[in-house]
């Protein structure tokens, strides 16, 4: 498995901003797969060495899976339980990679909300989707004296110079959703969701809504470290079940979505009419899949996505096409990674949950839920987990109520 975010990837953000991308992470690639190539014209890969294949006990425990997803995970609240002091005085930068990625402001909004409750100055900063901006942001922020740091969905590597010209300065520097492993030149921490399980719980929505018949085509894009473990995630799963299919992934990159992203997965689909499902990894993608197949007249593939963007969740509430959605809680994202900043000011060692992954092992279980048609929220809404009572808990950690929304 995939440990963490796919590695050497260079930010090629410029012009995306502008289709306002909901993905978590916003980072470009050394990919060299031309978006145009088709996976499917390959040979497909039959699952194989399943423990469950396609018989009833693993159809029985994709749903139960199913079920519990439509809950919500984790199952109990499994977050930091000890209190911090709260410094005064303190002034927060937030920088999401671009202000039009919703995937990215969800989380530095939810930061920066702390921050006020906290009584602390908070300054924001917009990346631009651009690794020239994003380090520019950077080195504002340092030079206009922040205290704390938190960037949203911004590759390490686009803005090296900005996070050691902060570290010199002894600014605690740190990230969100973007999986980074922490490094004496980066960041000292990433709080963000855990990208395998999440697949295996597509995977095993696909195999249980098909009765063990799954016929999967996965696309891929590897700007995005965090979309290709929980693609990967999703894959393992349906390969587990013999009596299932995955084809050999379709690659592609962000910026096609705005141009022939649509027209090659009809295309796909027309060349390959045994395709029952699809999973794009990010909603941007899953939404303009849908589009197109639907004004196609395709609209018997059920594509799945990931981020639980409202213009999804809707479609997902309508069955048009994208017909599942897996959300992550990007407000519990955003106050953990302030606890845990809190953490380092005060010269605590940082909290870990569950994981013992370099990756993960700062965030614990970052809450994710399963949205099919008949528990997509109404009205339609990000979600933000209310469940486990978690903005109180980690609130009350800091001297603050929950009140997250």
């Amino acid at each position: 498995m995939h440990a963490g975010w796919f590695s050497g990837r260079r930010a090629l953000c410029a012009g995306v901003a502008a289709l306002a991308l909901g993905v978590a992470g916003c980072g470009g690639s050394d990919n060299k797969t031309d978006s145009g190539s088709s996976g499917s014209s390959g040979a497909s890969t039959a699952a194989s060495g399943d423990t469950g294949g396609g018989s009833s006990a693993i159809v029985a425990e994709a749903k139960k899976a199913v079920a519990q997803g439509k809950v919500g995970y984790p199952e109990t609240y499994d977050g930091p339980t000890e209190k911090v002091k709260v410094p005064q005085g303190l002034t927060l930068a937030v920088m999401p990679c671009g202000a039009a990625v919703r995937g990215c402001v969800a989380l530095t909004d939810a930061a920066a909300d702390v921050g006020k409750k906290l009584g602390w100055t908070v300054k924001q900063y917009d990346g631009k989707a651009d690794p020239s901006n994003q380090n520019r942001a950077m080195l504002q922020a340092t030079a206009a004296g922040a205290d704390i740091i938190l960037t949203g969905g911004t590759e390490a590597d686009a803005i090296r110079s900005g996070l050691q010209a902060a570290r010199k300065k002894g600014i605690i520097v740190a990230s969100m959703s973007q999986a980074e492993v922490p490094e004496d030149n980066g960041y000292y921490f990433d709080i963000n969701p855990a990208g395998p399980e999440m697949g295996k719980l597509a995977g095993d929505w696909m195999i249980a809504d098909s009765g063990g018949k799954a016929v999967f085509q996965p696309w891929i894009d590897k700007e995005f470290g965090g979309a290709v473990q929980y693609l990967e995630g999703n894959i393992a799963r349906v390969k587990e079940c013999s009596t299932c299919e995955v084809k050999d992934p379709e690659q592609f990159v962000a910026a096609s979505l705005a141009t022939d992203f649509g027209p090659r997965t009809v295309n796909v689909v027309r060349q390959n009419k045994d395709i029952q499902y699809m999973n794009p990894s990010y909603d941007p993608a899953a939404a303009a899949q849908a589009t197109a197949l639907s004004t196609a007249g395709l609209k018997d593939v059920k594509i799945m996505g990931l981020n639980g963007n409202t213009q999804s969740l809707d479609l997902v509430s309508k069955g048009q096409v994208q017909v599942a959605d897996i959300a992550y809680d990007q407000v519990y994202v955003g106050w953990l990674a302030v606890y845990q900043a809190i953490r380092l000011y005060d010269k605590m060692p940082l909290w870990t949950g569950g994981a013992s992954d370099e990756v993960h092992k700062y965030s614990g279980t970052v809450p994710y839920k399963l949205f099919l048609q008949d528990n997509v929220p109404t009205p339609i809404k990000e979600w933000v987990d209310t469940r486990l009572g978690w903005q109180d808990k980690i609130g009350g950690l800091m001297g603050i109520g929950g009140g997250a929304s």
